[in-house]
């Protein structure tokens, strides 16, 4: 059975290259496969979506 033990988050960083690097300036792509052409047919989500959950309290989580 998987362990119940919580786990708490310190802290969130993000790190970039380094100025300097020689892949800091170089783009990576991916060429698009024969699966992809399934997610084609439907529209990017560009937006967040926010829901308010009433039923949970500070003690659930």
């Amino acid at each position: 059975m998987a362990s119940t033990e919580p786990v708490n988050e310190l802290e969130i960083c993000h790190v970039s290259p380094s100025s300097t690097s020689p892949e800091s300036s170089t783009e990576l792509s991916l060429p698009l496969i024969f699966y992809d052409i399934f997610n084609l047919k439907f529209p990017l989500v560009q937006g967040n979506f926010f829901y308010k959950l009433y039923e949970l309290t500070p003690t659930f989580f």
